[in-house]
């Protein structure tokens, strides 16, 4: 497992770091990219505002001759005949002209952004002052001097048509510019969720590792305890999640109820609660301070303690737990609890329990010895611990299934279903009808107490007891065994495995 997690702790290492390559790169490029594209949309709104006062311009050129002829052949002398009644189509020529060349006369018109449609204005503006030159002596000119005046207007108004036409080749650029940097942004954006899918990958991979050292974790703590329990970081420390092992060693189930009620010593409560409590303080946050420690984790260096990955040996508490059967019988635990993880993100903390003392164990007020449980494993060490005097075992029910001739047909005997591959070996059998008590054979008596009392030198010394004779058993879905005798109402029974 600290392999494991030492690896675990390189990869986040190596993905802070490109973490740090994304934000950095991603981040400058965003911002310049944006800015650059807010700067030339800003001067594409200006190339419109151009192209508009060009517009304007060549429809006051083309009102020159309208106003020519009005005052050469109708002898008008106001501005009736102009395209704005209020003021001279010349004057508003200038304004415009003063404008787009940068001249402060130009007043809110932008000025021309480059500087060949600057000139070629220029060029055209000179034509526009030959045609107000000409004003003055319109009266004197004759009609084919009218004539050929009138297409030098048309010219004029032509010529403004190629100043119009160059600055929307200059407008075009910046628009394509513009759509050069769109597509530059969705290849990065397209570079960028690539590396983020990457990064994700690794997360998932680490996310996998994580549960699989935690379910071998507590797949580590269930063959040394009896139960591993989630349980709440604050008090009264509630079970997050129902055990069937607990509830079986408590009489009763224990999801949703606090471990503190089953303490009803003070002093002894006061120490669980201490123990229990010693992760809450230091580790749990508020959603702001997680949040801040998200944020700034890829920029801060991990600082790991000298041996976090060594493995050290967890906490341990001795409490006594006192609990009331559903028969009202009460009984007394002797347990031991080990925190065996650290805080989660929820605020969850796993408890592993385990009986040391008190009652033994097996179906609660009858007695009966749990093989399974620890106190049954720590009866059979302390009752000898010499291993040289006899070992004395208590009053028990061994089965002989050495030998079983009787036919399956005779409703008078037991059958036995089992799973496993040995029966003999098993000590599990069916009862038979008459409840046949023999002396146990030496086949049986062996197979019983090799795996029972291992390492124990001295003669073994059983009492006589009930044996059961189930040598031809036939199987069952279940691990189970059944019997069935020849009463009046043909009952069946089952003992579980």
């Amino acid at each position: 497992m600290a392999s494991g997690l030492e690896k675990l702790a390189g990869d986040a290492g190596r993905l802070r770091i490109v973490l740090r390559i994304l934000l950095v790169t991603g981040g400058l490029l965003s911002v310049l990219w944006m800015g650059f594209q807010i700067w030339l949309t800003n001067v594409h709104q200006i190339d419109s505002e151009l192209i508009n006062d060009a517009g304007r311009l060549r429809a006051h050129t083309q009102n020159l001759g309208l106003d020519f002829l009005s005052s050469k052949f109708l002898n008008a002398t106001g501005t009736e005949f102009h395209l704005n009644p209020e003021a001279d189509s010349f004057d508003r020529v200038r304004v415009i002209c003063a404008g787009l060349l940068g001249s402060a006369r130009g007043g809110e018109i932008p000025e021309l952004l480059d500087d060949p449609v600057k000139d070629r204005l220029r060029e055209w503006l000179k034509r526009v002052q030959w045609l107000e030159n000409m004003r003055p002596g319109l009266q004197s000119l004759s009609t084919e001097e009218m004539a050929a005046l009138t297409l030098d207007v048309n010219s004029v108004t032509r010529a403004m048509d190629l100043v119009v036409q160059e600055a929307s080749v200059y407008a075009q650029s910046r628009v394509r510019t513009i759509l050069l940097i769109n597509i530059f942004r969705a290849l990065t954006a397209v570079i960028w969720g690539l590396a983020t899918m990457f990064i994700a990958g690794k997360l998932w991979i680490a996310t996998e590792t994580l549960v699989l050292l935690t379910a071998q974790h507590g797949s580590l703590l269930k063959s040394s305890y009896d139960a591993v329990i989630q349980v709440s970081a604050k008090s009264p420390f509630e079970v997050l999640q129902a055990s069937a092992q607990l509830d079986h060693m408590i009489g009763q189930s224990m999801a949703g109820q606090s471990i503190l009620k089953y303490v009803p010593d003070a002093k002894e409560k006061a120490k669980l609660e201490d123990f229990l409590g010693s992760w809450s303080s230091s580790k749990q946050a508020d959603f702001s301070r997680r949040f801040t420690e998200v944020c700034t984790s890829c920029w801060r260096v991990a600082s790991l303690a000298k041996g976090t990955f060594q493995p050290s040996a967890a906490r341990v508490l001795h409490t006594v737990w006192h609990s009331t059967f559903p028969d009202g019988s009460h009984s007394a635990f002797e347990m031991e609890l080990s925190l065996a993880s650290f805080l989660d993100p929820c605020g969850h903390q796993l408890l592993a329990v385990r009986q040391v003392g008190g009652d033994p164990g097996g179906e609660p007020g009858t007695g009966v010895l749990d093989p399974t449980s620890t106190l049954f494993r720590q009866f059979t060490r302390e009752s000898n611990p010499g291993g040289s005097a006899s070992l004395v075992l208590p009053q028990v029910t061994f089965f002989d299934t050495s030998s079983y001739t009787l036919s399956p047909d005779k409703f008078e005997d037991a059958r036995l279903s089992t799973f496993l591959p040995d029966a003999s070996q098993c000590g599990l059998s069916m009862v038979s009808g008459d409840d046949h008590r023999s002396a146990p054979r030496p086949a049986s008596v062996t197979s019983l107490a090799a795996p029972s009392i291992a390492g124990v030198s001295g003669p073994l010394v059983l009492p006589e007891g009930i044996s059961y004779n189930t040598v031809s058993p036939y199987r069952h879905k279940e691990a189970s065994l059944w019997t069935s005798t020849a009463s009046q109402d043909e009952s069946e029974y089952g003992i579980s495995l």
